[in-house]
C-alpha cells in the first residue's frame, strides 16, 4: 500500500496522533475483510465524468478498492459487479441517460443488480489527505454489509435506476 504508506510517514512527521488514528482505521477495515473469501470481492469499475465516462484508474484508488474489499477493472466488457461515477459537476443527471442506455453497462452485472453509485466530489482521488475518508465511502459502497461510517448522502449516493 504506497499511498497508504506515503500518508502514514508524512502525518508521522506532522502528528502522530493523527498517523496512529489512520493506522488504527486502516487496520480495522484490514481486519474486519480479513476471512472474507475471495469470490466476495466484487469487480468494479469508475467511470469519470470530466472524462466522457471512461474508465479512471491510479495507484491510489487501486490501493482504496482493495483495502475496501473489491477488484478494481478498466476493461468494460467484464461485466463489472459495482459502476461507480464521479461526478465532475451537476450536468452528470442530465447525461446518466445516455450512459445508462450503453450496451456494456445493460449487460453488467451492475445494471441487472441495480449497483450503481455516484461519488459527490469533483476532487475524489486528488488530495493524499483524503485517503481514510475515500477508503471508508468505498467500503460503505463494495462492502455495504460489513462497513457503514456515514458517508451516504454526504459524498456518494446510490443510484436508483428506474426499469
Amino acid at each position: 500500500m504506497t499511498k497508504y504508506n506515503e500518508l502514514l510517514a508524512l502525518l508521522t512527521t506532522e502528528d502522530h496522533q493523527q498517523a496512529e488514528s489512520l493506522q488504527e482505521e486502516i487496520n480495522i477495515m484490514i481486519h474486519k475483510l480479513k476471512f472474507l473469501p475471495a469470490e466476495n470481492f466484487p469487480t468494479v469499475v469508475f467511470l469519470s465524468q470530466k472524462d466522457n465516462f471512461e474508465p479512471f484508474s491510479s495507484e491510489s484508488l487501486r490501493e482504496k478498492v482493495a483495502l475496501a474489499g473489491a477488484k478494481l477493472i478498466t476493461d468494460l466488457q467484464e461485466k463489472p459487479h459495482i459502476v461507480v461515477v464521479l461526478q465532475h459537476d451537476e450536468s452528470l443527471y442530465s447525461l446518466m441517460p445516455d450512459l445508462l442506455q450503453q450496451s456494456w453497462l445493460q449487460h453488467a452485472v451492475a445494471y441487472l443488480n441495480n449497483r450503481i453509485y455516484i461519488i459527490e466530489s469533483t476532487d475524489f482521488d486528488t488530495d493524499l489527505r483524503q485517503y481514510l475518508k475515500e477508503s471508508e465511502m468505498l467500503a460503505e459502497i463494495l462492502q455495504p454489509k460489513y462497513f457503514y461510517f456515514g458517508h451516504e448522502g454526504n459524498g456518494w449516493m446510490k443510484f436508483d435506476r428506474i426499469n
